[in-house]
């Protein structure tokens, strides 16, 4: 006779959520060009903190991504200070 042992699996929602994809905005450091950090972060596999406070480390394209709400948020926010400021 065959005994078949049988293991529950335990997912954890908050552990085994993948975040959604999203393209994120990142800041530019020591006046240099977006592009060029975020370049050099997806060949050298290093990450970057999004505006928004996310860490990660860019691995495709975003222009096919839906732009991060809370990065776009943040944005609009220092557009709005910059145009009061003059």
């Amino acid at each position: 006779m065959t005994a078949t042992i049988v293991s529950p699996q335990v997912a954890d929602p908050i552990v085994d959520h993948e975040p959604p994809k999203v393209a994120h905005v990142i800041a530019r450091e020591n006046h240099s060009d977006a592009d060029t950090l975020v370049t050099a972060a997806y060949i050298e596999g290093t990450p970057l903190e999004a505006l928004c406070g996310q860490v990660f480390v860019p691995s495709r394209d975003p222009n096919g991504l839906p732009p991060c709400e809370r990065c776009m948020e943040i944005v609009a926010e220092i557009l709005r200070l910059r145009e009061e400021l003059g």
